[in-house]
């Protein structure tokens, strides 16, 4: 099995995670999700004008969170740009944390450039066969 570097510490990367990476994995990401939600519930809701009716101008946080992103991100583009950088970095993240069977935090490849941290997240997408989003499929 290949291994990885990150802060000077080697990792064995594998293509089955332990549950405790995986939870903090999903956790996190559901976090994510509902505090980019969170900014539409205080004041910030979609414009009545384009809301069809009075239920669709409420965010759900219990509804599906995909739906209701997908509907955020349409009625709010700037928003939806920081929500995508966002997401690009927790998804190069989790899927290194996912094949070296370690959380990371984003302070964990500050000393890494941005070539190393390619390299390193094409080479844990090849082991666990795809990124975090395909795993979680």
């Amino acid at each position: 099995m290949s291994s990885i570097v990150v802060n000077k510490v080697a990792y064995e990367l594998t293509n089955e995670p332990k549950h405790g990476v995986v939870r903090r994995i999903r956790k996190e990401r559901q976090n994510s999700i509902k505090e980019f939600l969170s900014l539409f519930t205080d004041g910030f809701d979609i414009e009545p004008s384009k809301a069809e009716t009075e239920e669709q101008k409420k965010l759900d946080m219990s509804a599906n969170l995909d739906k209701e992103i997908s509907r955020l991100l349409k009625e709010h583009p700037n928003e939806a740009v920081e929500f995508g950088e966002s997401e690009a970095e927790f998804n190069i993240r989790a899927t290194i944390s996912l094949t070296a069977n370690h959380y990371f935090v984003e302070e964990d490849f500050d000393e890494m450039t941005e070539k190393e941290i390619t390299e390193t997240f094409e080479k844990c997408k090849e082991v666990l066969g795809g990124d975090v989003n395909h795993f979680f499929e």
